[in-house]
């Protein structure tokens, strides 16, 4: 294996010994690379992970967060923020579910909607609906 410095290190190439990776770990860095849950074919809001993941962890007894975020190469505190959304009420969790537009998931994402799941119900439906003001605006331009 050659190694190529970054040319503002203005190094030479040098040999590098090759190493062993463990037993499948470039296919998980590939299905990082994919996003969560690679396996889809279309893009999905986080809400359907945070739907599937909430009934999983109802309907299996002793699967735990951990466990969930361990299979799915993120961090459990990932999966937590995820399974937030089920905090919304059922109008808003609709509604992100129903999403198709991949520039829409990515402005209703899980990030940008973080902040709205520590609110009460009428606080959170006011908070989604300034949001869906902005992407109705950011998109008649």
């Amino acid at each position: 294996m050659i190694g190529l410095p970054g040319s503002r290190w203005r190094g030479e190439a040098f040999a590098v010994e090759p190493f062993q990776l463990p037993a499948g770990y470039v296919a998980q860095l590939e299905g990082r690379k994919q996003g969560v849950c690679s396996g889809d074919s279309k893009p999905r809001h986080p809400m359907h992970y945070a739907q599937r993941w909430s009934k999983e962890l109802e309907d299996t007894p002793g699967l735990t967060v951990a466990q969930v975020a361990e299979r799915e190469g993120l961090s459990r505190k990932q999966v937590r923020s995820v399974l937030r959304l089920r905090r919304f009420p059922a109008d808003i969790q609709k509604a992100l579910a129903n999403l198709s537009d991949p520039g829409e998931i990515d402005f209703y994402r899980e990030r940008r909607l973080r902040h709205l799941t520590h609110l009460n119900a009428s606080e959170q439906l006011a908070g989604f609906a300034k949001l869906q003001q902005r992407w109705e605006a950011q998109n008649r331009q």
